[in-house]
């Protein structure tokens, strides 16, 4: 009976999964199953295109290769959080690459799938960015679609992440950095990345 129920238990968690990510627009992106459930094809860069990186949220993520997003660049223009509260940003070297469609522009990304399960903690890794469903190429030449997590402007992350409540946004950004806008055009990339 346990066995019965817990398969019930998985089955439930797979469809929602499932919901979830059709209820993002990444309906596409949805490709074959590993172990039962579904993958989702996600197109990173910045810290993405490092597998050790990509594993340290997604673990069991398959299928790590090469690929170009068309008509999409790498813009450097949101505060990195995650580097101000270790104390890796200062000054105006603060800025973690962000995509944003631009017409003619390739973007170099990794491709990956991962089991749905794992979804929610990329989503939550990347919660500073919005996510939508592209079309992708690997070094290969197949075609596909995936999940690529790009920019916002502030007043959309303040609204869509954050509900428009300035405490939820103090909690997620303010605490580490009281001084402005999370997207700013004025911003020099992190020393890291130069």
């Amino acid at each position: 009976a346990s066995l019965l129920s817990t398969g019930t238990v998985h089955g439930r968690a797979v469809c929602s999964m499932t919901v979830m990510a059709h209820a993002l627009g990444l309906g596409a992106a949805l490709s074959g199953h590993g172990g039962g459930e579904p993958l989702l094809t996600v197109a990173g860069y910045a810290s993405l295109v490092d597998e050790r990186s990509a594993r340290e949220t997604v673990p069991t993520l398959r299928r790590f290769r090469r690929g170009t997003v068309r008509d999409h660049c790498r813009i450097f223009n949101l505060v990195s959080i995650i580097n101000l509260s270790r104390g890796l940003a200062s000054g105006r070297r603060l800025a973690t690459a962000t995509a944003r469609p631009q017409l003619g522009s390739d973007l170099l990304v990794a491709l990956f799938d991962l089991p749905l399960s794992e979804l929610p903690a990329l989503l939550a890794r990347e919660r500073r960015l919005r996510v939508c469903c592209v079309p992708y190429e690997e070094a290969g030449g197949a075609r596909g679609h995936a999940a690529l997590f790009g920019e916002y402007t502030h007043a959309e992350y303040l609204s869509e992440r954050c509900g428009g409540d300035p405490h939820a946004y103090h909690n997620e950004v303010g605490r580490w950095y009281p001084e402005g806008e999370i997207y700013r055009p004025d911003l020099l990339p992190l020393p890291s990345y130069v």
